[in-house]
């Protein structure tokens, strides 16, 4: 649903700690969720946006998501294995 909502609408999250999240296979379910999404759509989605709606500083923040990430280009591929006990909504 990526184009008929536009990619500038949406943002990507973990729902970190609820049981439909996807710790601990966050980056498992990215790469997932990503794969074959063009790495400026990817970008918007990972944190361009958040900049924009919440008017956060860039430039600041910048040095922070190159070191953490996660970055689009590390997600643009299939997943290499799936995990076997995962049982939350991130590989659905």
């Amino acid at each position: 649903m990526r184009e008929e909502i536009g990619p500038r609408n949406m943002l990507w999250g973990s729902d970190f700690p609820h049981p439909e999240g996807t710790w601990p296979y966050t980056r498992t379910c990215q790469q997932h969720a990503f794969q074959g999404v063009p790495a400026e759509q990817a970008s918007l989605l990972l944190g361009s946006n958040a900049l924009d709606l919440y008017d956060f500083d860039r430039t600041a923040l910048q040095p922070l998501a190159e070191r953490i990430g996660p970055r689009a280009q590390d997600l643009m591929s299939a997943p290499a294995e799936m995990p076997v006990h995962y049982v939350g909504m991130g590989l659905r």
